[in-house]
């Protein structure tokens, strides 16, 4: 079975043997004793290749937690205690009502009910998992990502649940603390406002203790709405945002995504001030990943300026579909990959992987997709375009988009975007590699005079380039 064609929540379900594989294949990359080995094999190369070099020039799309992020997150489990008041009965009940609740949300999904975060035991269970971890992915997302926002600013999300979003702006982004902003949170699921209001409370709490200060009131001012996506608000806001919401919608619509993505882009820019920001996350699935690149189409169509993760505003290269046309040589576009970025769960919070292990939903890895964009572009470019024109005439950026690939030859890889289109970087293997040294969603240099349109990969279409 393809990666493509296998069942979506394999995607949230990772054995822990994945991790042992990743590592032994680590190990085996680095045995410099194979690199001599290949050394003679790889000495004369079939393909001559141009070298271009490139380094590290801007953000990660995920940031190493601090401190006081890793405290917050670590202690989820008991800000969740205190703003919900459960007895010992239910709590013991949690791993097994996670077990249900991931059921319904994956292979009896047609059967779940729009509402079920309204049935207390599904909103329990939601809670310490889905939630707990869209905590950990999201904190790591927006803590690399800036937002100019400032007092009096209106923000709006959207499927908001028990107010993930909001809380992961509260651990993420310790200097809006202190900002007058005002949150709009929109959902269908009275229960699910009133729980992540208790929890938003809770969390403020638990960080004013941790930091041994008086207790205070957050500055910031919450009005919930029991609504849907395209309820109308009172005020344009500065910041749309929305987290694994439009998956609920396109997944169980007649809709095609492209015609699902085109009515989202509309509403969303309908919401936003003149110089407002959209920033819509999904989870690391095919289908998301069409969304996703569907709707960043419609906001560029609409003149707005790609913020992140794109290094472009070219056609998306790794559209989440299998391409009807064949590519063209000088635009390579990936078929059947979709726009995602995972990290090792190494780090996220021991008691939420003890809980996880006791629902039989061991993770190892956390991965989402998203596009942050801008509804006017700005004099200043966007992240894709900051190198200044000199430099751009020389070099392009690329956007690392996979773990290592092990590739014929003695050579591993890594697939990349590129206003280029799709990329294929590879290297011979070795103890003194540069792939190595990139994370999932490393934004890189290239040089630009030395590609070589013809050299490309057969399986994937992806241009290649030697480092």
């Amino acid at each position: 079975m393809t990666e493509q064609n296998k069942p979506f929540y394999e995607k949230f379900v990772k054995k822990n043997e994945s991790k042992f594989h990743h590592q032994k294949k680590k190990e085996i990359d680095e045995d410099p004793n194979k690199e001599k080995r290949t050394e003679k094999k790889n000495k004369q190369e079939e393909f001559p290749i141009k070298i271009v070099k490139t380094k590290n020039t801007g953000k990660n799309i995920f940031k190493e937690n601090d401190e006081d992020t890793n405290r917050l997150l670590n202690s989820f489990d008991l800000i969740i205690k205190d703003a919900l008041k459960l007895s010992s009965k239910q709590i013991s009940s949690i791993p097994k009502d996670i077990r249900i609740l991931f059921h319904e949300l994956t292979n009896e999904r047609s059967s779940r009910k729009v509402n079920y975060l309204n049935n207390p035991v599904k909103l329990t269970a939601y809670i310490y998992h889905y939630m707990w971890w869209n905590l950990v992915r999201i904190s790591k997302l927006i803590g690399n990502l800036d937002f100019d926002l400032k007092d009096g600013d209106v923000i709006a999300d959207f499927g908001c649940g028990p107010m993930t979003l909001m809380c992961a702006f509260w651990i993420a982004k310790p200097e809006l603390r202190a900002k007058k902003l005002h949150w709009y949170c929109a959902d269908i699921s009275g229960k699910a406002l009133a729980a992540g209001e208790a929890l938003f409370n809770s969390l403020v709490d638990f960080t004013n203790q941790s930091k041994h200060e008086t207790e205070q009131v957050s500055n910031w001012k919450l009005t919930k709405l029991n609504g849907s996506f395209g309820l109308p608000l009172k005020e344009k806001v500065k910041l749309f945002v929305s987290a694994n919401m439009f998956n609920e919608i396109f997944w169980d619509s007649s809709i095609k995504v492209e015609g699902e993505a085109e009515r989202a882009a509309k509403t969303i820019l309908h919401y936003l001030e003149k110089d407002g920001a959209a920033l819509v996350i999904e989870p690391g699935i095919p289908l998301a990943g069409e969304f996703i690149s569907a709707l960043r189409k419609n906001f560029i169509e609409k003149k707005c300026g790609i913020l992140s993760p794109c290094p472009h505003s070219e056609i998306c290269p790794i559209p989440g579909k299998k391409a009807f046309e064949k590519s063209d040589v000088k635009y390579p576009i990936a078929s059947d990959k979709w726009c995602h970025f995972s990290f090792y769960a190494d780090d996220a919070p021991s008691k939420l992987v003890e809980l996880s292990e006791a629902a039989k939903l061991e993770k190892t890895r956390a991965s989402l997709s998203f596009i942050y964009c801008r509804a006017e572009k700005l004099k200043q470019e966007s992240e894709s375009g900051r190198a200044d024109h000199a430099d751009s005439k020389k070099e392009f950026l690329a956007r690392i988009s996979s773990e290592i690939i092990k590739l014929g030859e003695g050579k591993t890889g890594r697939y990349a975007c590129s206003e280029k289109g799709f990329l294929l970087l590879t290297e011979k293997k070795g103890a003194r590699s540069k792939l190595k040294e990139y994370v999932d969603g490393t934004l890189i240099k290239i040089e630009n005079e030395k590609i070589n349109r013809f050299f490309h990969d057969r399986k994937t279409g992806a241009l290649i380039i030697q480092v």
